[in-house]
């Protein structure tokens, strides 16, 4: 029963109606702005508390010091901090802002203070000595509005403390606005936007497991379902059924922000990698090389070995021969295209030439050029086996080979793609392999299989490897420009 497509169906769609239910009886409160406003007064109570906890070891030092000397007081914080003395500003953390005296003067512990464009709390502690009274004050940014923004000015919100949503924030009692209270002093009154949409849920964890477990199982019954197919002369199915997944789990992450929605990896976060809606994170790129992989691995299996005549007529023979030349640059030129889409569209920089720190993203992008290569290595053996029965003669192999490969090239300036530069090795592999005839071992399994994998580890190893070097060439082009650039328009009023 349990290896039956129909039981992992059920299950799937089971787990699909739960999770949709709970997110729905969840979601009445859990996104409400009542709700909300309490997440912002534990997150502001945390916030505050972990200031006061900083601010412990400056309070003995002050109230045990009579001299207040400006490096005694050395000691870095999250918040910036300032101590004045008779009124007067004697040290501070902060050299890029202070406070003048007016706006954080009074008998308060706790206050909301705006002043220009930025709305901020201060904590203040005060501490007596025979030079005067003390009055230690510590900076919580809250929000800052600017009227003009651009790329080196844009609004400014406390992301710890809001949670990424847009708010309305009022120092007074406001209609329909919330108090933010700190041990039972309101600090100032909350008032969500129209477009308020709340993803916090003290489910998340929950529906994101039960979601992942509805996908994983509908991916069995549609494996087990093709596996039941593909018996005898139904090789496709299996190619059908893994681009249904793939289109199936493209569908759900992007339309409903799955998984990024319930959880907060940066993997599934656009600002650390984003190409396009294909590729909206960096967990988009690895799942895309992950199916193309397993579409590559099933067709390498189902194909590999290639039972057929070629064509009749001479013209559909060529015409077939350099279709085929065309697929071979494109799947080789693929990996070229995914190396430099990493370099290139994302904050990740791999600089495998000056860094040797393996975290997290430099560990998925090794994973992704591994996948890409063995992808590579499989498709153009299948597209070449072909290439091989349809040009039979020399004269076929020599126009094919020319024919295709410019079409490949002139077909990367009409789409506007990066200019194929591995169009002269994809033809230098061809000839090779069609003159040792290596590729010929798996499928007749002889000793020359393993000196066949050399052969394509080596070439995998030359192209990334020249992959790395060229990109890095063009980064430092790049940088050399902008340079340039600056230089000039700092010593010429009139460039642009």
């Amino acid at each position: 029963m349990y290896k039956k497509s129909l039981f992992f169906l059920i299950l799937a769609t089971l787990l699909l109606v739960g999770g949709l239910l709970l997110q729905k009886i969840s979601g009445t409160y859990y996104n409400s702005q009542a709700y909300y406003s309490q997440l912002v007064e534990e997150n502001l109570r945390e916030e505050i508390r972990e200031m006061e906890y900083e601010m412990v070891p400056l309070l003995d030092s002050v109230s045990t010091t009579e001299i207040l000397n400006f490096g005694d007081f050395n000691r870095k914080t999250k918040y910036p901090y300032f101590v004045f003395r008779n009124q007067e500003l004697k040290v501070w953390s902060d050299y890029h802002f202070a406070p003048d005296y007016h706006l954080i003067e009074g008998n308060y512990s706790i206050k909301l203070i705006s002043y220009n464009n930025d709305i901020f709390i201060t904590r203040k502690w005060f501490s007596e000595s025979k030079t005067g009274q003390i009055e230690i004050v510590s900076i919580l940014p809250i929000y800052t509005d600017f009227a003009v923004q651009n790329k080196y000015l844009s609004n400014f919100t406390n992301e710890d403390l809001f949670n990424r949503q847009e708010v309305s924030i009022s120092a007074k009692a406001d209609k329909d606005a919330y108090a933010i209270e700190f041990r039972n002093t309101p600090v100032f009154w909350l008032k969500s936007l129209p477009d308020f949409s709340l993803t916090y849920s003290p489910y998340k964890t929950a529906l994101f497991i039960i979601y992942n477990l509805a996908i994983l199982f509908l991916i069995v019954a549609i494996a087990l379902w093709a596996r039941r197919r593909a018996v005898g002369k139904h090789k496709w199915v299996m190619l059908l059924a893994t681009l249904a997944i793939w289109v199936v789990l493209k569908i759900t992450m992007n339309v409903f922000n799955f998984p990024g929605a319930l959880s907060g990896i940066d993997l599934f976060d656009s600002q650390f990698f984003a190409v396009s809606w294909f590729e909206r994170s960096f967990a988009d790129l690895l799942l895309n090389t992950t199916m193309i992989f397993l579409l590559s691995a099933i067709a390498f299996k189902k194909y590999r070995i290639v039972i057929g005549k070629a064509h009749s007529s001479s013209t559909l023979r060529m015409l077939y021969a350099v279709l085929l030349v065309f697929l071979l640059n494109l799947v080789f030129n693929y990996q070229y295209l995914q190396l430099r889409t990493i370099y290139f569209n994302s904050q990740i920089s791999l600089d495998i030439t000056k860094s040797l720190t393996f975290d997290s993203f430099r560990v998925m992008a090794i994973l992704v050029f591994f996948l890409i290569s063995l992808s590579t290595a499989m498709l153009f053996h299948i597209l070449f086996r072909r290439l091989e029965i349809q040009a039979a003669s020399r004269r076929e192999k020599v126009i094919s080979l020319i024919v295709g490969s410019v079409t490949f090239w002139l077909f990367t300036y009409l789409v506007n793609l990066p200019v194929a530069s591995l169009v002269g090795v994809t033809m230098a592999i061809i000839i090779i392999l069609f003159i040792s005839k290596i590729h010929k071992s798996l499928q007749q399994l002889s000793n020359a299989i393993t000196l066949y994998i050399l052969f394509w580890i080596m070439i995998e190893s030359i192209v990334v490897g020249w992959c790395i070097a060229e990109f890095e060439n063009i980064r430092e082009t790049n940088k050399m420009v902008r340079y340039a650039q600056n230089l000039a328009s700092k010593n010429d009023y009139m460039a642009e």
